[in-house]
């Protein structure tokens, strides 16, 4: 009877341990045919490109701005408007695709966050607002959305800095001369910046400028550190820049309060973010000069161009303006209630951003694994979103290589995101647009020009700019 209870038991367990082994390889089996099926469903893949550098150079190519991106058309043309990619260094989906573009900036802070190349956090610094996420990123950007603001009567107080730089820089320009436009644009964003920023006087603002223009030009540059290269010249001033915040830092640490009535950004950060490292005071300065520099800046030289060429755009926009003025006493400053009636201006700006695009899009990276419109997306892996492909996309935007700031009058709501979206909107949006439309009014009303050479060019390389740095002739107007 024991030997028999004993076979009757080893029965059992050789039949427990069958059944194990059946269910856990069927098990094994579901799941590997369930990644298959979702690696399967992953958008197709681009050849993989050149070795370590893959398809970047073709991803960051000088093209015109008044097309699709050679890369993301290329890419639409043979895989469809979603594919991958190899992109500085890593498998990357791209993108191009509007509804799933929007659902993936909606997904930021739950199934994806930022994620940018090594290289570039390198430039940008590793708590810069741009590179930071979670808790971390949000706080930062509600110091900087608190400082800056969107109401009126916040962006008020920084419309006095704006009207003196535009100024300032039109009372060097004699009649008759010419000036390179986005230099003087530059200069113009630059001043301004640093005067909301960190109060630098205007000695100080020309002696950093060129330094600045030297780490902006890094940007997105091929990730080669040697010397001589623009990455690696990039990184150098980088280290001076920072030096130069720093020396301010300590400066301010020593003083009072009463040293400053009017805070700028940097007294703001010293008085409502305590808790924040000198490394931290150092990127988040950097990030904001950055990322209001040289953007707002070609969008104003664009802007000349694009009017130029268009005379009907420019016919309206100058009545705008002039009848603006004419209510105006000689040498009276421009108010709020004036900007606001600048509503064409705000047309010129939102087309001249969808056509022109600050930036070719936005790096993701999946928080876990996510499935969007059939496709899916393994976590860990990164996304590239092209924000030209939403602008371009001719089924919200007809004749998309066209420009038209007419066509703003009838749109109430469009996939726009020329300063990003969701919780990282560009918290300096609305001070760009009044950056911009300040110095058109003063441009427009007191100066009349012609460009004085010919093929003048707008790019991305990969960020927008504009050839031959714009070379127009102005004439003072008599008012």
């Amino acid at each position: 009877m024991e030997i028999n209870g004993l076979v009757e038991r080893m029965s059992d367990n050789l039949v427990a341990c069958a059944v194990a082994v059946v269910v856990g390889v069927g098990v094994v089996a579901l799941f590997a045919l369930s990644r298959a099926e979702h690696v399967k469903r992953m958008p197709p893949l681009v050849s993989r490109g050149w070795p370590l550098i893959g398809h970047t150079l073709h991803f960051i190519a000088t093209h015109s701005v008044f097309e699709l991106h050679p890369f993301i058309k290329h890419g639409i043309r043979r895989y469809g408007k979603v594919f991958q990619a190899s992109l500085f260094g890593k498998r990357t989906i791209v993108s191009a695709d509007t509804e799933l573009t929007k659902l993936i900036i909606q997904g930021e802070g739950k199934t994806f966050r930022s994620a940018w190349p090594d290289s570039l956090i390198r430039i940008l610094g590793q708590e810069s607002l741009i590179v930071t996420s979670g808790e971390e990123h949000r706080h930062s950007r509600a110091l900087l959305v608190a400082y800056m603001g969107s109401n009126r009567s916040k962006l008020s107080s920084f419309l006095p800095h704006i009207e003196a730089a535009t100024l300032e820089i039109m009372s060097n320009w004699k009649s008759g001369s010419i000036i390179s436009f986005k230099d003087e644009a530059k200069h113009f964003t630059f001043s301004v910046l640093c005067k909301i920023m960190i109060s630098l006087g205007k000695k100080e603002v020309a002696q950093t400028h060129t330094l600045f223009e030297t780490y902006d030009d890094s940007i997105l540059s091929i990730p080669l550190n040697f010397p001589g290269t623009r990455y690696n010249k990039g990184l150098k001033a980088r280290s001076k820049l920072v030096a130069i915040i720093q020396e301010i830092i300590n400066k301010r640490r020593n003083q009072t309060k009463c040293d400053h009535e009017n805070k700028d950004l940097l007294d703001y950060l010293l008085s409502n973010a305590q808790e924040y490292s000198d490394t931290k005071l150092q990127d988040f300065i950097l990030t904001a000069l950055f990322a209001g520099h040289s953007t707002s800046a070609i969008v104003l030289a664009c802007i000349v161009k694009l009017l130029h060429d268009t005379p009907k755009a420019l016919q309206e926009i100058m009545e705008e303006h002039e009848k603006i003025q004419k209510t105006k006493t000689q040498g009276e400053d421009l108010d709020m209630n004036d900007y606001m009636k600048m509503s064409f201006t705000q047309n010129v700006i939102n087309e001249t951003l969808r056509l022109v695009n600050l930036s070719l899009g936005l790096f993701k990276v999946a928080l876990e694994d996510v499935e969007l419109k059939g496709h899916f997306i393994p976590k860990g892996c990164i996304v590239f979103v092209s924000q030209i492909a939403v602008h371009f996309d001719s089924d919200v935007y007809p004749n998309p290589e066209r420009f038209d700031p007419s066509r703003w009058k009838n749109i109430k709501s469009s996939p726009f995101v020329p300063f990003g979206g969701g919780i990282r909107l560009c918290p300096g949006a609305e001070l760009a647009r009044l950056e911009i439309s300040i110095f058109l009014h003063y441009f427009l009303t007191h100066y009349r020009w012609t460009i004085e050479v010919e093929n003048i060019q707008m790019l991305h390389t990969p960020f927008p700019t504009i050839t031959k740095n714009l070379p127009i002739r102005v004439v003072r107007r008599k008012l």
